[in-house]
């Protein structure tokens, strides 16, 4: 069952089209362990043996040492491999993972800046937090109740928790990630497990029902691998499917299909379930990361899935199998030693991290600049020449307004202006707007600084909008909404373009480049939907006097991007560096200067 398990999730990981429902097999492990571990609970309270410490260090030497191994090498490799901003993002990732804590973390995963999750070499330590966390409690639940009142509570958690899932998905909008995270929404999964030797123990299922119920328990599994996909609300009422037919199978040890699943092949992966449960994912995510795509050749995914099953049957070998077996003491006298030095391999790497890998960037100072001082208070953010009077100037945008904030210091400072900037990522700040067309997680926040921004909208004579129009396919009718909105209050409007979008990390680009894992006239692919998302907003302005798009996509700056004069002025794929923002600016003040001109006359003529 364990090798039915991993190679479900195996599949599933290695290509979603493979076995849409795949990731059922974590349900799989669910039940199992909860099989599992209750049942040795059981026998050993029957025999007045249970311990409490003993129960916890036999979990701890059976998950930990493998797991922490796994993740001190993909740290290792992670450290020398990722730029300085992806490991940032790696190492908080990893801190959760090292306490147990993933899940919860990833419940509430909210970077913006962070890679695609098929590329967080660590995302999958979630089920081994909520594992650990389930262990917590379980003994409790089966060594201080009475057998008549576990068998009440056992089945009453499992039909209230599904429902409360159920629940929380078809009414929460934004409940999906959570959910499939949570604690309490795959507790009843272990608890099917557990039903099994709670009812079952010292009995078994008649014989000739052995084959039909394992057959169904089979069909069912089936079900769930082929007809689930990512897309379902899970798990809830559906992670129903996948446990009942682990369950069937578990408690049916006689039927036809389990033999035929205990046969030596099966019985040799499902021992490696663990290790290659615990390797499959690094291996894939990094391979991932170096390619910045998320399928891999053929060729590319042998040499991947032959890495993972050496490591595997390498953890497996020198690492699960002996800890079990070692004496606590010299077991924690090698565990804390080595946790400690990881400790302070996590500690320090960070800055260690961004002082060794960071790509070289001038130092602004040299081209007689200084370094960017912006003032901000809760609501805006100024740049520019603060002395400014005339043109009351509001920005507002998502992170494609933030990372203007060189620009427009260098273009305010030149042609005595001050810029009010209210940015935030995954807004679009746009009050008349309001959260249409935000991101769910994110509308909370925006609705927040929206509301807070009025005051200086009601000020302002001018409005400039940037953002990554490439975000936002649907806003052109609320987009017009909101410039004749701002005609009848008076005020212009510049929409400025979204700078060029790569399809691959620019970043990524330079670090494989320093590493020699890409030929230095190698460049990231530009990607052609941001120029038609340009093009969109563009035709929005049309027919509205008080507003003019400035189109800054054949600036000078732009020509060798995503480098200039030598040096990387993107961080990311469509995000410009300070650097590179100032001299942006630089290049860029004269038709900017132009464009707010062009409006303040023509607004001066109508009136």
């Amino acid at each position: 069952m364990r090798a039915v398990a991993v190679l479900a999730v195996l599949a599933f990981h290695v290509d979603k089209s493979w076995l849409p429902g795949g990731f059922a097999g974590v349900d799989v492990f669910f039940v199992i362990s909860g099989f599992v571990v209750a049942s040795l609970i059981l026998k050993e309270r029957e025999a007045g043996s249970f311990s409490f410490l003993s129960f916890y260090i036999k979990r701890i030497k059976r998950i930990v040492p493998a797991c922490v191994l796994m993740l001190f090498v993909v740290a290792l490799v992670v450290f020398f491999l990722f730029s300085p901003d992806d490991f940032r993002g790696f190492r908080r990732v990893l801190i959760q993972a090292l306490v147990f804590n993933s899940a919860h973390y990833f419940a509430g995963f909210r970077d913006y800046f962070a890679p695609e999750s098929y590329e967080i070499p660590l995302l999958h330590t979630w089920t081994l937090a909520i594992e650990m966390q389930f262990y917590l409690a379980l003994p409790f639940l089966l060594v201080l109740l009475s057998s008549r009142t576990i068998k009440l509570v056992v089945p009453v958690c499992v039909v209230a928790l599904f429902g409360w899932a159920t629940f929380q998905l078809v009414d929460h909008v934004d409940g999906s990630q959570r959910m499939y995270f949570s604690l309490l929404a795959r507790v009843p999964e272990f608890l099917i497990g557990v039903l099994i030797p709670v009812f079952l123990r010292g009995r078994s299922v008649p014989a000739r029902w052995d084959t039909a119920l394992g057959t169904l328990g089979l069909v069912l599994l089936g079900v769930s691998f082929f007809g689930l996909s990512e897309h379902d609300p899970f798990p809830g009422v559906a992670a129903l499917l996948p446990c009942t037919g682990t369950a069937l199978l578990l408690c049916t040890p006689s039927g036809f299909w389990n033999r035929a699943l205990s046969a030596k092949g099966m019985v040799g992966i499902g021992a490696l379930s663990y290790s290659l449960y615990l390797w499959h994912w690094p291996v894939l995510s990094v391979f991932r990361y170096v390619r910045m795509d998320y399928a891999l050749p053929l060729p590319v995914l042998a040499c991947a899935l032959a890495l993972t099953l050496l490591l595997s049957w390498l953890s497996y070998r020198f690492v699960e199998e002996p800890c079990r077996v070692l004496g606590n003491r010299r077991f924690f006298l090698i565990l804390v030693p080595f946790l400690l030095v990881f400790g302070l391999f996590i500690s320090e790497s960070k800055d260690l991290s961004r002082r060794m890998f960071a790509a070289p960037v001038p130092d602004i100072s040299a081209d007689g600049w200084s370094p960017l001082e912006i003032e901000c208070d809760d609501t805006v953010c100024r740049a520019g020449d603060r002395a400014a009077t005339r043109n009351r100037i509001l920005v507002l945008g998502d992170s494609h307004g933030e990372h203007l904030c060189g620009f427009l210091d260098e273009v305010g400072r030149s042609e005595g202006l001050v810029f009010n900037l209210s940015t935030s990522p995954g807004c679009h700040m746009i009050p008349s707007i309001g959260v249409r067309h935000v991101r769910a997680s994110y509308q909370s926040k925006c609705s927040e600084r929206m509301d807070r921004v009025a005051p200086y909208l009601d000020e302002a004579d001018t409005v400039v909008l940037a953002a990554r129009w490439f975000n936002y396919p649907e806003i052109s009718d609320d987009l017009e909404e909101f410039y004749t909105e701002m005609e009848r209050r008076g005020k212009t409007v510049l929409v400025v373009s979204q700078v060029p979008e790569f399809l691959q990390s620019p970043v990524r680009f330079e670090r494989f480049q320093r590493l020699g894992l890409v030929a230095p006239d190698v460049e990231p692919q530009r990607n052609p939907m941001a120029d038609q998302a340009n093009e969109t907003i563009r035709k929005t302005v049309d027919g509205h006097p008080n507003v003019a798009f400035l189109d800054l996509r054949q600036s000078p700056f732009f020509s060798t991007a995503p480098m200039w004069r030598g040096s990387l002025v993107y961080r990311d794929k469509h995000h410009i560096n300070e650097w590179g923002s100032r001299h942006y600016g630089l290049l860029s003040r004269a038709p900017f200067a132009e464009a707010l001109e062009a409006l303040t006359n023509r607004s001066a003529d109508r009136e």
